[in-house]
């Protein structure tokens, strides 16, 4: 058995972050590239311009792309329900509306 040195806290923690990322790379990445969940939002997002919005729009995405999974495993996806990603969801599009307002992103906003 191999002997590591530190905080035991912090191997412990660090073996609890190893499951939590495989199941997560399991349930929402393509498993030819436990990185091709950033590499889509990156596409669907790359022409949007840099600010806080870009940022909400991206966790945006994340979500959608979060529900085609559940959708496409359905049980096979643990501790998260479409339901729970809709709730999600809804609260980001509400945070993405007042970032747009605030940053005078909607061409048709009426000033």
């Amino acid at each position: 058995m191999k002997r590591y040195y530190g905080h035991p806290k912090f191997i412990k923690y660090t073996g609890e972050m190893n499951i939590t990322h495989s199941c997560k790379n399991h349930d929402y990445a393509d498993q030819s590239d436990p990185l091709s969940n950033f590499r889509k939002v990156y596409e669907l997002t790359k022409d949007v311009p840099d600010s806080p919005f870009k940022i909400a729009l991206t966790r945006d995405v994340e979500k959608m792309l979060r529900k085609i999974e559940i959708a496409k495993k359905g049980n096979a996806v643990k501790g998260e329900t479409i339901t729970d990603t809709c709730m999600d969801e809804a609260v980001y599009n509400i945070l993405e509306r007042i970032l747009i307002e605030e940053y005078g992103l909607d061409p048709g906003q009426k000033r």
